[in-house]
């Protein structure tokens, strides 16, 4: 008797397909599963990161020259055909730079610098883009393949839909494997949605070599992102009895 007790409050859990089924007392059965999906889709945009940075005894005339030669990689950009739209100026930083002399620490001066975010969805056009750079007195720290906010939203809603539509046919599977079919939705919820920039050149720590930046820039060619998505839904389960 006790044990026939004891099965009443048994929550019946069926895991697989990545979801599972819940029947528990005094509540409506429902069947959960997780969807999951990772789109391949080109890159449209291309991004070269751009550090400018001067040192100088004088904070001023670091700040300064900073400034001259970010304008001077901003206008010889322009040049090359970049609308202004596409050329991110970064937040300023000033810094002190201090050395260790026997066993103490020496102000030497002041360090000046600013990043610059230059975007082109013109693939042929990265390599002018970093030769002027370059000519104009800035660093190429990186290249990067990434989405723009238009074609990343629209990424986006594809990848989340094809998530949703891979959480229905695994809770859909699932019930129908105990023989049991799928009811209303109860909820639905965006588990989570990325993409990674491919890095096509970066840096190397202490290398600053303008040359290898201008190598990448023109051999570059296009490249593709994984953009991923993982959706969670739950349904009520009918015919269940």
């Amino acid at each position: 008797m006790n044990s026939t007790y004891g099965l009443i409050g048994l929550v019946v859990v069926i895991i697989a397909l990545g979801g599972y089924l819940v029947m528990a007392p005094g509540t409506v059965p429902t069947v959960s599963a997780i969807g999951e999906v990772t789109l391949h889709a080109p890159a449209d945009e291309v991004v070269v990161y751009v550090a400018i940075e001067q040192r100088h005894q004088s904070a001023q005339t670091a700040q300064t020259n900073m400034r001259t030669v970010s304008d001077a990689v901003a206008t010889a950009v322009r040049a090359r055909g970049v609308p202004d739209s596409a050329i991110q100026m970064q937040t300023e930083q000033l810094y002190q730079d201090y050395s260790w002399e026997t066993g103490k620490q020496v102000l030497k001066g002041f360090v000046a610098s600013q990043s610059i975010h230059i975007r082109t969805s013109d693939v042929r056009s990265v390599a002018g883009i970093v030769d002027a750079v370059v000519e104009a007195g800035g660093l190429v720290q990186g290249i990067n393949f990434e989405l723009s906010d238009e074609h990343a939203a629209s990424l986006k809603a594809e990848a989340l839909t094809a998530a949703g539509k891979d959480a229905e046919r695994k809770a859909t599977a699932l019930a129908l494997g105990v023989g049991k079919s799928l009811g209303s939705l109860v909820s639905i919820q965006n588990e989570d949605y990325s993409y990674a920039p491919v890095v096509y050149y970066a840096r190397g720590e202490g290398v600053a070599s303008a040359e290898d930046a201008k190598f990448a820039a023109a051999s570059l060619t296009p490249r593709e992102l994984d953009v991923s998505a993982r959706v969670a839904v739950t349904y009520r389960i009918s015919r269940w009895y």
